[in-house]
């Protein structure tokens, strides 16, 4: 009997074993920059089994057992290497160059272009590849918005190191010395940080809520202020026109998109076991709509995007745009899972640097076609809501991608420090943009307190309603107001369902 089970178990461990798979996983960046590489193509030997680095130049590969070969490692723009598996066995940092020359200009071929198939494949199927045309989808999101000044300009920084070198008997003027001020806060903190963590909830058609769960805002105490950027990137790459910053770029993968932009297949990776094309896009003419270029990787599993990254076109705008977003495919359907947003204002110039923006979002919990209720939706799309600050701070550290760096964590320190003096401003700039200044288990409508028409000339009065924390289920209230030109008293009150 013993030698009987000892032959089963032995059986098992070889079928298990035979089926058997380890994993790698490492980060990928620039070899100058030290800066993430998104969507580097990590493959084994043959090319039929890889997956690409995340936004953030992270990745994770599963090795068949017995599989002893190479890893390689390839970017459109970067020179290609490959790795003996040893060299994953610490989670490694690894370097690419980039190559002598970057993406050219777009050849034309003679006969049809083969990337021609591809993206018309990714028009056809891009309805049911778009994720906002779900039935019902809920997710969790990890959002992080920061303004930070660019690296000085070479006259200020020649002068810059020529103050703070100077003998002791030169005195520095008021301006010099707030240019070397404003160099030290640049060199070690940014302008602005904030953080959160929100739970979305999406019914079609056209039905939304979104629950902060946690924030952390440099120099404000006001949720309002990390709601300011939480909707500020496009969703998904399906839209015809892409609204980034104010301005709206027409999507390359819609149709008639062949008469104004230029296709060209620069690569061809996996993902898992599925095909990948990386196509290369530009405008055929820059001067006659709003267009981007970059690069967009179409998987033949539904003919669906990959991932992309993309930038405004016009190469003298004020304000540079560049956005990357990457995909993958749960319970059957493709669900975006990383979005950046990079804005450059290369016109804000702050003693010698200007300004950029970058906007992080992650995406984790993601439940395609939930069961959701319609009740659960009403007239509040953004519930803002205050936690203590033990549970807020646990919330974040869970969601975080990666423990806040040290740059940051300066930056609430630096902020906290100067907008102590201007506490005031934080509740100030709430009422504007909410347009209710909050009393207790009221709030005051200052829309009413005064306005400006034609037959009454200026009206004078005042609004008060209830707010969620008198009940989150009803809200009531009225209003009085009294016109000056017309001498006459107006009034009313409401109840409301929430």
């Amino acid at each position: 009997m013993l030698t009987r089970y000892t032959l089963l178990f032995l059986f098992l461990a070889m079928v298990y074993t035979g089926h058997a798979q380890t994993a790698i996983s490492g980060r990928v960046i620039d070899s100058l920059t030290q800066q993430p590489i998104a969507f580097v193509s990590v493959t084994l030997e043959g090319g039929r089994h890889g997956t690409n680095t995340d936004i953030e130049g992270n990745f994770k590969l599963s090795i068949p057992s017995g599989y002893s070969g190479y890893v390689y490692l390839s970017h459109v723009s970067y020179q290609k290497i490959r790795l003996l598996l040893s060299a994953f066995r610490n989670r490694p940092i690894i370097a690419l160059r980039q190559n002598s020359t970057l993406l050219s200009e777009l050849t034309v071929l003679s006969g049809e272009n083969p990337a021609f198939k591809i993206i018309r494949k990714a028009i056809e199927h891009r309805k049911e590849n778009d994720p906002r045309n779900l039935k019902s989808y809920s997710y969790t999101s990890y959002s992080k918005f920061l303004v930070t000044p660019s690296e000085p300009d070479r006259k200020t920084d020649s002068l810059v190191y020529a103050w703070q070198h100077r003998p002791d008997s030169v005195k520095l003027t008021k301006d010099q010395k707030d240019i070397l001020q404003f160099n030290n806060l640049a060199e070690t903190s940014n302008l602005f940080l904030s953080e959160s963590v929100s739970e979305k909830k999406v019914l079609n058609p056209g039905q939304s809520k979104e629950k902060l769960l946690a924030y952390n805002i440099s120099g404000f105490k006001s949720p309002i202020f990390s709601s300011v950027a939480m909707d500020s990137q496009p969703f998904a790459f399906y839209e015809e026109n892409i609204a980034l910053f104010g301005k709206e770029f027409i999507n390359p993968i819609q149709p008639g998109t062949f008469r104004r932009y230029d296709f060209y297949i620069v690569d061809t990776t996996y993902y898992h076991t599925d095909t990948v094309y990386v196509i290369q896009f530009s405008p055929r003419d820059k001067k006659k709509f709003n267009g981007l270029e970059g690069i967009i990787s179409i998987s033949i599993d539904g003919y669906a995007i990959k991932n992309v990254m993309a930038s405004a076109s016009d190469s003298l705008a004020m304000v540079g745009i560049r956005f990357q977003q990457d995909y993958e495919k749960i319970d059957g359907h493709w669900f975006p899972v990383q979005l950046n947003t990079d804005l450059d204002f290369h016109n804000l110039n702050l003693a010698g640097r200007t300004l950029k923006a970058q906007q992080r979002s992650f995406f984790r919990d993601i439940k395609i076609n939930p069961p959701v209720d319609a009740r659960e939706f009403g007239d509040i799309k953004l519930e803002l809501v205050s936690t203590k600050k033990e549970i807020n701070d646990t919330i974040l550290a869970k969601y975080r991608i990666a423990p806040l760096d040290t740059r940051e964590l300066n930056t609430f320190i630096a902020m906290d420090t100067v907008m102590r003096k201007v506490r005031w401003f934080d509740g100030a700039f709430e009422a504007l943009a909410t347009g209710y200044i909050p009393a207790g288990w009221t709030e005051i409508d200052i829309s009413k307190v005064v306005s400006f028409n034609q037959y009454e000339g200026t009206r004078l009065g005042m609004g008060l309603y209830t707010n969620d924390r008198f009940s989150k289920l009803i809200r009531f209230g009225g209003y009085y107001g009294y016109g000056i030109r017309d001498h006459q008293s107006k009034y009313g009150g409401e109840v409301k369902l929430m």
